[in-house]
């Protein structure tokens, strides 16, 4: 957020403005990277229960997430470096810094790259969704309890990855048509300006969404943030009350102290 606020004052020659491209296109990537992981998590789950309660390791989960964050890390770097005249873009200011979605000779190379990465992602969620559903389908009627038990991540999962597909799907969308047109034609493919920004703020409330999916629908980060929040009313009640008492002590102590406090003259005096 500072990125972008500091890359809409500054404008497209802004050091900022390619900072923020280049952490929107990890942080974007790395969250669609997630949803294709929890996509094939979640149906090799579901396809073979019990080998994959028997193959739980850290060191698989540790790999998956490195890989989250090492896939996308090139895709993001390559718009920093001067390569725009190989057709690999660079990041431009468009009221969000990103690479312009029309397709042209100086970024369609990148363009065909991450329309073929989201493309890819997004195929290999509706199949691994589409094994779910079949699986669940067959063994609705089966009183297996391993399989019931994964039910609520399952939701969850599909959740998560509906979001994904409705934030992704649009920028997918262009991308593919608008590289389809370039090579055709050999001509610009332009989209409206503010269509673009449209595409591109739907991708970025992709890596919003998710964080809140995950707090509606897990019971124990419900019961955590309804516990932070009961904690911080009370604390918010509590405050005022230990304040007025503070005072009221303070005033007591300067009272007590006045009264107590014997005068030259009084000692004269007596």
């Amino acid at each position: 957020m500072p990125c972008a606020i500091s890359a809409l004052l500054q404008g497209s020659d802004a050091i900022l403005c390619k900072i923020q491209g280049f952490l929107v296109t990890l942080f974007n990537g790395a969250s669609l990277v997630m949803a294709t992981a929890v996509s094939v998590d979640r149906c090799s789950a579901v396809y073979n229960p019990y080998n994959y309660l028997s193959d739980l390791r850290a060191s698989r989960y540790a790999i998956s997430i490195a890989a989250v964050w090492l896939v996308p890390l090139p895709l993001a770097i390559i718009p920093l470096l001067p390569f725009e005249k190989y057709g690999l873009g660079r990041y431009t200011y468009q009221n969000v810094c990103w690479i312009s979605l029309s397709v042209d000779s100086s970024n369609y190379a990148a363009i065909g790259i991450f329309a073929a990465s989201i493309t890819c992602a997004i195929l290999i969620i509706v199949c691994c969704y589409t094994i779910i559903f079949y699986i669940a389908y067959r063994k609705s009627n089966t009183p297996l309890v391993s399989f019931n038990g994964i039910q609520k991540s399952i939701r969850t999962t599909f959740l998560i990855v509906g979001t994904s597909m409705i934030c992704w799907l649009p920028i997918a969308t262009m991308t593919v048509y608008g590289l389809a047109y370039y090579v055709k034609y050999n001509r610009k493919f332009i989209i409206a300006h503010k269509f673009q920004i449209v595409i591109l703020l739907l991708s970025y409330c992709n890596v919003a969404i998710n964080p809140i999916i995950y707090a509606m629908t897990n019971g124990i980060i419900r019961r955590r943030i309804s516990s932070s929040v009961y904690l911080f009313c009370q604390l918010i009640c509590i405050f005022p009350r230990f304040q007025r008492g503070l005072l009221n002590y303070s005033f007591l102590l300067n009272k007590s102290q006045t009264t107590s406090r014997v005068t030259p003259m009084e000692i004269t005096t007596s």
